[in-house]
């Protein structure tokens, strides 16, 4: 499916389609169109994986769904199997010079609040994981 997305960071905010492609419990992936006048290319892969409970991949200390003497669950589509270790994946490059200067100063941070973002919304959306 084909997407509008926005990116923003400081004064810069830019509206861009993006091919988006959804593998349900595995992978979703946004490719910037061709016809985007901010960037060359971007690609944005978000991966999950079951995780271990003992896992030291938590980025907030979230509390655990289960025991920590759980191992990874067998049903890995299941929405109680655990907990999910979830990877960031961009490949960039910007059509103006500014935007390529100015990403290489700001781009740890930008990522960071992308992930940021989303453990923020998966809370919400599906709460702690502890029952």
């Amino acid at each position: 499916m084909d997407a509008e997305l926005m990116v923003g960071f400081l004064a810069f905010k830019e509206s861009y389609v993006s091919r988006v492609t959804c593998r349900p419990y595995e992978s979703v992936q946004a490719e910037a169109s061709s016809s985007t006048p901010l960037f060359k290319t971007l690609q944005t892969t978000w991966r999950f994986q079951p995780a271990s409970s003992i896992s030291p991949h938590l980025s907030s200390g979230l509390p655990l769904h289960g025991s920590a003497r759980n191992s990874v669950p067998v049903d890995s589509h299941s929405p109680d199997a655990g907990p999910t270790l979830v990877t960031l994946d961009i490949a960039f490059a910007f059509e103006n010079p500014l935007h390529s200067a100015l990403s290489a100063n700001f781009f740890g941070k930008v990522s960071m609040l992308m992930v940021q973002a989303f453990e923020e919304r998966c809370l919400a959306v599906y709460g702690s994981g502890t029952k």
